[in-house]
């Protein structure tokens, strides 16, 4: 558990466990990760002023660990410069103490780390077998602590007060306590972690900064063996959330993933509980999932244990939140207080219920970092309005309105409520339900309007739930359904938009009575129901119709026949007359002439001609009989009564007929053998078949889709097509004007119409189904002669494989209109027989309707198949390969040869497993360059996209796992390169600039902001790269500029405000010099200088604001090993006051008036131009403390500088050619030897 994730009470100066403001100095925060302490004298609680006077400033954790249980605390530690220690008698660090049992005393901590003086030293107490407290020094420093050095220290405990205590502490990589045996006491709680700075009271102020604290618990802590080596942990485990989902319980499976060492065991822990293990793959890399996370805040963990048993650190922590709506909404601001959040995840509906708009606004302006983290989106709702008008406004991430709900009432009870919604796929853009109506067949109205506020859709209800009413809007037309009382459907009106209105009844049963349907030339079909069977259907045509009125009786009992179909002229006279029987075929056939003659047909059951019947309107006619098609007998009774009878078919006679004569009375009068039939009477020309000539047919072809039935009138505008699998022949002929003409397919009369006025007609089939179909016509005048048949047009209806089975006997068929394919028109020949049928079937393939015809060929395995495509004219367009693999398709290769062919070659790859997509694509251009790749999911979005444009320019572009697109790079043939990568939303997140220089830009963006920006510089520059990063919060500083050399090493870095003020700098030389600079509202502060290695001073400490008004900055150095050299006084006016702390330290002059103090044992440079400098407690002579001033060859008038020398009261003041000065403070000119001057 870090320090950002834990709870911790604060003890500092002040009342009980509370923070004194007016101590404000004692606790404070430079960063998420670091905490610094101060003690002032007289720094005390008010339970220490009674008890001892302790002073202190300490946080200590809550998390109580149980006794017997490994504990680790890691963390850095500076004990920052000051006055030495003078506590007398104690002063603690960290301690691990225990929480006292209820009712018992507390007691010293069963560990600490403390200062004795200015040495380090740990503690561990226990109770001996008295009962008294045995405080034991496991470890004290032989050296004084390094003030100003960060230490790295790490604590391995386990606190058992009966002898089984183990305790390792390690500093700096170096274990400096080992101890088991007894340690803690046994009437406790728990232990737990507490630091800061703990003391009797001294004068000295006293600063320490900790920074990094990591505690871990259980088996997270891999304690070593008594006495055995320090052994270093290995790096932490990485540790990442992949994904995660909300089961039914209301917890989340999470997955999680990371690298390790290879072969490594990877545990992940929550908190310090052990949720779920694995190992590392080969690769180092593991993916673990973690099932059962329950609700609230949830620290994950990770620890690797390599083959050899050696234990990791623990990895860096990853939060997972898991709540409701309300829950997570209620923590938010902690939540967003979590560097560490990888995922949030709701367990009920993801909507956040806020109190107003400008709370909604507030969370997504500072709680934007939580909600993006949340799994599967979230809206907002919050109310607004009156008690009684209430209305819940519903809210996207991105603050956009989607749908709104608004309840009116009135006294308690529910009045009216509307629903808005705003999205873009509503079925409705409003709806509104009324309620409680009053004086109305109804009690409930419904009503919902479409975006442009029309209303779509209206229902009204009775008391007791049933429908009243219900009426629909659509492109189609309006439809509107009317109810009784009971609520049972009463009648419907479709009033269609093109200008069609069907309008049905209903009885009680539920059964339709009627439906008539008005078509917009005013025709109308009226079909009657009973019991919900159609029994009657009466047809009326528009007006000019030469058929006017059709009448239908259908499901007819007690006859040979079911059907009757009737049709009548414009004066209502009757015409035809259709008796069908229940297969279809025809019963009888009657025709009527306007002068009253008529004429009858009877048909046996196999279709053929039973007998025919003329009548003439004088009364007279003529019947035939017929048996088996065959005309056996003939009788004309003549206007008089007389009557003339044929006897046909005679066989064994010399004679074929025999003809008789008959008198008015029935009287036999004549008798006639005859040899051949022949019938000589007026009926021949007046009624007989073939007396007047045949219509023409033909068929209409191209033009646009037109409805079914028959079609009355002038010539036809629609054209012959398939609709639904089907044919639908439009016909047009010419014939006698006025006639009825009839339409047969295959012998069947499938319909009839009327001849125009001009002697045209047409006539549109229902659907023709698949087969050959040969259409021909005859007429029928209104005089009631018939015609001869037309000459047939055929057609043809069929697949393909049967067009090719076929294809002799179709090009051969006379009359052939056409042939329409009823599946793909791509025709399947034999291997090497294209140009063989192009030739030999020129008429059949040229009667293909539609949209013309190929020609394919199939060869190779059922594993391995290959189909070649040819245009109509037999050329090789395509040849597609495919493999299968276990009957599925694994891999599809298509060559195309076509000029115009967007790619010369494709291929496809199905069925890819062990990657984030299942199918890849390419396709290549005749130069087989690779213009196009792509990768797709299994659910057909897009992974992966490359475009090659003709210049040779590379688009690529990335999706996530939904399909969404992630990156879009669009590199140049010249090396250059741009990357823009986006979220989810479509908002870019990164671009990167890659330049043909090989220099680079890379910028990533938090919305519309910048936060960070990499430059990568061309080979050869000085710079390798600079990082810019912007927005950076929690710390001192905004923005920061940090530039590397060529080797990728650190050169220099820049931190900003947000004023754009400096903060601090960094800058490192070629030999391992870093100069660090801190700033104060843009003003220098600190200047940190770090030598190179092997360099007399390793350190320069300056500060430029010092507390009094005559310094400008105030510079400490120090040696390598953090040893005080000597501290450098600047004065505003430029001149220096040094004070060397060490002795064998090396100081220099600068070109102002100089103080130095020396501490003994110093070398003191002076070069030209130094001015006026004076040194106090100078040691000359040849003592070992002796004091050497270096001076330039030729700074003097003499070899022996001394001779420059001279007495001033006291002191002696030397003095150099060019007139600069040196005075040696409490010495005179006879103490001076040469080996006080050192001359280079």
């Amino acid at each position: 558990m870090g320090l950002g994730n834990d709870v911790y009470d604060v003890l500092n100066a002040g009342s009980g466990y509370s923070y004194d403001t007016n101590a404000s100095y004692a606790l404070t925060s430079t960063d998420n990760n670091t905490l610094r302490f101060e003690v002032r004298s007289g720094d005390s609680n008010w339970y220490d002023k009674q008890r001892n006077g302790a002073e202190r400033s300490e946080v200590s954790s809550r998390e109580l660990i149980k006794q017997g249980v490994p504990a680790e605390i890691a963390y850095k530690f500076t004990l920052e410069p000051g006055a030495a220690n003078t506590a007398k008698g104690w002063l603690a660090f960290g301690q691990l103490i225990q929480d006292a049992t209820d009712g018992q005393a507390g007691a010293p901590p069963g560990m600490s780390i403390n200062m004795v003086g200015e040495k380090m030293s740990v503690m561990v107490r226990y109770r001996d077998a008295s009962g008294t407290i045995v405080e034991k020094a496991v470890y004290l420093d032989t050296q004084d602590i390094q003030r100003g050095h960060t230490y790295d220290i790490d604590i391995k405990a386990v606190f058992d007060p009966t002898g089984a205590g183990r305790l390792v502490v390690v500093r700096d990589g170096q274990v400096i306590a080992d101890y088991t045996g007894p340690m803690g006491y046994a009437d406790t709680k728990g232990v737990y972690w507490k630091e800061g700075i703990y003391r009797s009271p001294a004068a000295e102020t006293i600063a320490a900064t900790y920074s990094d604290l990591q505690i871990n618990i259980g088996d997270m802590v891999d304690m070593p063996k008594a006495g055995a080596a320090y052994v270093a942990a290995a790096a932490a485990p990485t540790l990442a959330l992949v994904t995660g989902a909300v089961a039914k319980d209301g917890t989340v499976g999470a997955t999680f993933k990371g690298s390790a060492p290879a072969g490594a065991i990877i545990k992940i822990y929550d908190g310090s509980q052990l949720v779920a293990q694995g190992v590392s793959g080969a690769d180092g890399t593991y993916v673990i999932n973690v099932a059962g996370v329950t609700a609230g805040s949830n620290v994950f963990t990770a620890t690797a244990t390599d083959a050899a048993g050696h234990l990791s650190k623990v990895s860096a922590e990853v939060v997972v939140e898991v709540g409701t709506s309300a829950d997570i909404l209620g923590r938010i601001d902690a939540i967003a207080a979590k560097a560490d959040l990888a995922g949030v995840y709701l367990t009920d509906k993801h909507v956040f219920t806020v109190s107003s708009l400008a709370q909604m606004q507030s969370m997504n302006a500072l709680d934007k970092d939580v909600l993006a983290k949340i799994d599967g989106g979230y809206q907002f709702q919050f109310w607004s309005g009156t008690a009684d008008n209430r209305t819940l406004s519903r809210y996207d991430a991105g603050g956009t309105l989607v749908s709104s709900y608004t309840a009116l009432t009135k006294d308690g009870v529910l009045l009216r409520e509307t629903f808005v919604d705003a999205s873009d796929a509503a079925s409705y853009a409003k709806e509104i339900y009324q309620y409680g109506i009053t004086g109305k067949s109804y009690t409930t109205i419904y009503q919902a309007y479409d975006k442009a506020g029309n209303v779509v859709l209206t229902t009204r209800s009775h008391a007791d739930g049933t429908p009243d009413y219900w009426s629909k809007v659509d492109t189609s037309g309006t439809l509107t359904k009317v109810y009784d009382a009971a609520g049972k459907l009463k009648s419907t009106n479709l009033a269609g938009s093109d200008g069609v209105t069907v309008v049905s009844n209903y009885n009680t049963a539920g059964d339709v009575t009627n439906k008539t349907t008005t078509y917009a030339d005013k025709s109308t079909d009226t079909q009657v129901f009973t019991n919900g069977v159609l029994t009657n259907e009466f047809v009326t045509h528009a007006a000019g119709s030469l058929v006017m009125k059709e009448n239908f009786t259908y499901n007819i009992a007690g006859q040979s026949y079911v059907t009757l179909h009737q049709s009548y002229s414009a004066t209502n006279q009757l015409l035809t007359e259709f008796k069908t029987r229940a297969d279809g075929s025809f019963d009888t056939i009657t025709w009527l002439a306007t002068d009253g003659s008529t004429r009858t047909r009877i048909y046996d059951t196999a279709q053929r001609l039973a007998s025919e019947k003329i009548v003439l309107a004088d009364k007279s006619n003529d019947v035939k009989t017929f048996v088996g098609g065959v005309q056996t007998r003939e009788v004309i009774t003549h206007a008089d009564g007389t009557k003339e009878a044929w006897d046909f078919g005679i066989s064994g006679k010399t004679y074929g007929s025999i003809h008789r004569w008959y008198d008015a009375s029935g009287k036999q009068t004549k008798l006639e053998y005859v040899a051949d039939t022949w019938v000589d009477t007026k009926f021949a020309p007046a009624l007989g078949l073939g007396s007047e000539p045949a219509p023409t047919l033909a068929m209409v072809q191209g033009g646009a889709h037109a409805g079914l039935g028959p079609v009355m009138g002038p010539a036809p505008t629609a054209a012959t097509q398939m609709v639904g699998g089907a044919l639908v022949a439009v016909l047009k002929g010419e014939a006698l004007a006025g006639s009825a003409v009839m339409i047969y397919d295959n012998g069947q009369l499938i319909g009839t119409t009327t001849a125009a006025a001009n002697g045209t007609y047409s006539f549109k089939t229902a659907g023709l189904a698949a087969g050959p179909h040969k259409l021909s016509a005859s007429t029928l005048t209104e005089a009631g002669l018939m015609s001869q048949t037309s000459d047939s047009i055929s057609a043809f209806v069929m697949t393909s494989a049967e067009f090719v089975k076929q294809i002799g006997t179709i090009g051969a068929t006379a009359g052939l209109a056409g042939v329409w394919l009823t599946d793909s028109h791509v025709l399947t020949v034999p291997a090497g027989r294209v140009a063989q049928y192009v030739e030999r079937y020129g008429a059949a393939f040229k009667a293909i309707k539609g949209d013309g015809y190929s020609f394919e060929v199939k060869s190779g395995t059922p594993d391995n198949q290959t189909v070649s495509s040819y245009d109509a004219a037999g050329t090789l367009q395509d040849v597609v390969t495919r493999s299968y693999k276990d009957g599925s398709l694994t891999k599809e290769v298509v060559v195309h040869s076509g000029a115009d062919a967007a790619y010369a070659r494709e291929v496809h790859q199905y069925g890819v497993t062990g990657k984030s997509y299942v199918e890849t694509y390419q396709g290549y251009d005749k130069a087989r360059n690779l213009v196009l790749s792509t990768r797709s999911h299994a659910d057909g979005t897009l992974d992966y996209q490359a475009v090659r444009d003709a210049d040779g320019t590379t688009t690529t572009r990335s999706f996530d796992a939904k399909g969404v697109l992630a990156s879009t790079t669009v590199a140049g043939t010249d090396g250059s390169a741009k990357t823009v990568t986006v979220d989810a939303a479509g908002h870019v997140t990164a671009v990167t600039e890659v330049h043909a220089d090989k220099s680079a830009v890379a910028t990533v963006y938090d919305g519309a902001a910048v936060t960070s920006q990499t430059v990568t510089h061309a080979p050869g520059d000085v710079l390798g790269k600079e990082v810019f990063q912007y927005g950076l919060k929690g710390l001192a500083y905004t923005a920061t500029h940090a530039s590397y050399d060529a080797a990728g090493k650190l050169v220099a870095i820049e931190r900003t405000d947000a004023d754009g003020h400096l903060v601090s700098t960094l800058k490192t030389g070629a030999d391992g010099s870093t100069t660090t600079e801190s700033y104060v509202g843009g003003v220098l502060d600190e200047q940190i200088i770090k030598y190179a290695p092997g360099a007399s001073i390793a350190k320069m400490v300056f500060d430029f604001t010092p507390q009094d008004a005559t310094h400008a900055s105030l510079g400490t150095a120090f040696d390598a090993a953090g040893r005080t050299l000597y501290a450098d006084a600047m004065h505003r006016d430029g001149s220096h006051d040094v004070t060397v702390l060490a002795r064998g330290v090396t100081v220099g002059s600068s070109p102002s008036d100089d103080h130095f103090t020396s501490a003994g044992a110093d070398t003191f440079v002076f070069k030209g131009g130094f001015g006026h400098d004076t040194i106090s407690g100078f040691n000359a002579g040849t003592g070992s403390l002796h004091d050497v001033l270096q001076f330039d060859a030729g700074a003097f008038q003499h070899d022996n500088p001394i001779w420059s020398a001279r007495d001033v009261g006291n002191d002696v003041v030397l003095t150099t050619i060019a007139h600069d000065t040196v005075t040696l403070l409490g010495v005179q000119k006879d103490q001076l030897v040469m080996n006080d001057f050192h001359i280079v």
